[in-house]
């Protein structure tokens, strides 16, 4: 039985794999993809992952050459109608191991550690991630608040990255194309409302409760270079606090007790005098590729949306930029699973 977590922090995606010297371990893929020359030698070849499907339209795809173990997927959502709430690592593992278990592959372990000369951190015998999501979900108080904290969102920056905001005005992201890690905040009623959730609806009242509370969620991706250059490569090194310590520092933008939003005049207020006149312009749904020069374009669309959150790339929605509220004042809290959420969903296998 997997335990109900107590913070609002857990794992979405991994991908993770371990080595076993002694090999002789089951091979599992999907196939074989081949090169060869013209004198019909073997250039090299690639085992393709076999996908692994479980309930409600879930799957993980796991693979092994008979030496190395590999896993990668949304393991708390395996067997699950669906992943509102999820799991803390050494569950999630754990719930890697039992997929293993189902094609007789040993389980990944947190191994022993060892120095080795010229590295700043131990390194372990055991699994390595070369992937992990970190994602908590916030309240925003109610359906209302959403779009302004989304648009509020749009306007920050975290650490120098990048900041996009996306067409339908309920996802932002930052560090976009980054080779170290991604962050994404989204509605999350928007989402599980959206074209690709209609194979597999949420539950009537989930769907209920996250539209009620102004759910947005907050995932943080660190990849493989983030996780080796800050010591977090191996799961025997790492632990939730750990990992909790990284997500608030990539959170900080949403984990603001209170902020206030302004309206959309008062952005533009804030533009410079160049900027001013191309912003206005997308306001009125100008074609302005076509009335502007292509660096000018090009250079004032890189500062507004590095700045300001605007992206004059796509359509401005007209409509939902007037419901911007003048001033409002939101709450936004991290948020646990209720109890009745798990006892309506379970936990997969």
């Amino acid at each position: 039985m997997i335990a109900r977590p107590l913070s609002p922090l857990f794992i979405d995606w991994v991908t993770v794999q371990q080595l076993h010297p002694e090999g002789g371990i089951k091979a599992v893929n999907d196939g074989r993809v081949l090169a060869i020359d013209e004198d019909g030698m073997i250039e090299w070849q690639v085992d393709r992952a076999f996908e692994c499907e479980g309930s409600h339209d879930s799957r993980v795809k796991i693979q092994s050459d008979g030496w190395t173990v590999r896993l990668s997927g949304n393991v708390g959502r395996f067997h699950r109608r669906d992943n509102i709430f999820g799991f803390a690592l050494d569950e999630v593992m754990g719930k890697a191991n039992r997929i293993l278990a189902m094609f007789d592959l040993p389980p990944f372990a947190k191994g022993e550690s060892f120095l080795e000369y010229g590295s700043a951190f131990s390194k372990f015998t055991g699994a390595f991630f070369t992937r992990l999501d970190l994602t908590a979900n916030y309240a925003v108080g109610c359906a209302e608040n959403v779009a302004p904290f989304m648009q509020h969102l749009a306007a920050q920056s975290i650490s120098r990255m990048r900041t996009g905001a996306f067409p339908d005005g309920f996802t932002v992201d930052y560090g976009r194309g980054s080779k170290y890690w991604y962050a994404k905040a989204y509605a999350k009623f928007h989402q599980l409302v959206s074209r690709q959730q209609k194979k597999r609806p949420p539950l009537p009242e989930i769907l209920d409760f996250v539209e009620r509370v102004g759910m947005v969620r907050f995932e943080a991706t660190l990849k493989s270079r983030f996780l080796m250059q800050n010591g977090l490569r191996y799961w025997g090194a790492i632990d939730m606090t750990k990992l909790q310590q990284v997500f608030n520092e990539k959170a900080e933008v949403i984990r603001r007790e209170k902020a206030a939003y302004e309206s959309l005049d008062q952005m533009f207020e804030q533009l410079p005098a160049e900027l001013l006149g191309t912003a206005l312009a997308w306001k009125m749904g100008k074609d302005l590729p076509r009335l502007m020069p292509r660096a000018t374009y090009y250079r004032h669309r890189r500062r507004l949306l590095r700045e300001f959150g605007i992206d004059i790339s796509q359509p401005c929605r007209v409509v939902e930029l007037a419901t911007r509220i003048k001033v409002r004042e939101i709450t936004v809290m991290p948020m646990v699973a209720p109890d009745w959420y798990w006892d309506r969903t379970g936990t997969g296998i």
